[in-house]
């Protein structure tokens, strides 16, 4: 598990890190904490792509907590995030970005608890973990996963961020992968339906930042996948 902990305050930076080392010691889960006193060069970490959750609050220095929360999420819209702060001013916004909890600086511990039982249980629920080829291995939520497709001996994931070489076969992706939005219109690709733009001849156009790709359908399965794509 990687946390990464944002506040310009020294004292309040050092005590979220002692709550969220006793909390994943008390689960007796093994936790690596990176520690920001400013949103600035949190935002150009190297430790981005592979945090698991963020506590972010709203002081980051001179880019406030709420716009790093707001272009974290931009790049990485399926993070899990908690927002801390001093006040109420920043809640809606917040929750409006998708943020776990909101917790007042001044909050118990058991509130952090209460918002890492909800972030730990989010991941284990949505989130996949997958080795590449290159030895690295990679905490995915699902819903960053374009497709996946099987070419040679390995299999290539499409995320929103990055492709990945895999050293997993398609049939363990569809494993994973087993939720109503990925389709498999071909034996070799598992697809996100929720990036699916349209249909065009016998290909599937997905669509991700920007940029469309053409996912073939198998001859035998025209019919059964333009009936799971009748709402797309």
């Amino acid at each position: 598990m990687k946390v990464c902990v944002c506040d310009s305050a020294d004292e309040r930076r050092l005590a979220k890190k002692e709550i969220l080392s006793d909390y994943f010691a008390e689960k007796d889960d093994e936790c690596e904490i990176f520690m920001f006193e400013s949103a600035e060069v949190l935002l150009v970490s190297e430790h981005l792509a592979n945090t698991d959750i963020f506590v972010i609050d709203t002081s980051g220095g001179d880019t406030q907590g709420i716009q790093a929360l707001r272009e974290l999420k931009e790049q990485y819209p399926c993070k899990i995030c908690i927002m801390t702060s001093d006040s109420y001013d920043c809640l809606d916004e917040a929750m409006d970005l998708g943020v776990t909890r909101y917790i007042l600086n001044s909050g118990e511990k058991e509130r952090y608890y209460s918002a890492l039982d909800k972030a730990v249980d989010d991941m284990n629920r949505y989130v996949v973990q997958i080795k590449g080829c290159n030895g690295n291995v990679y905490r995915l939520h699902r819903n960053e996963i374009v497709f996946a497709e099987a070419k040679a001996r390995k299999t290539i994931i499409l995320t929103t961020n990055s492709k990945i070489d895999a050293n997993l076969s398609i049939a363990k992706i569809k494993e994973l992968l087993n939720t109503p939005n990925f389709i498999n219109p071909h034996y070799s690709f598992v697809v996100n339906s929720d990036y699916i733009s349209h249909i065009e001849g016998r290909d599937i156009m997905v669509k991700v930042n920007y940029h469309y790709f053409r996912v073939p359908i198998a001859s035998k399965r025209i019919s059964v996948t333009k009936k799971q794509l009748v709402n797309v």
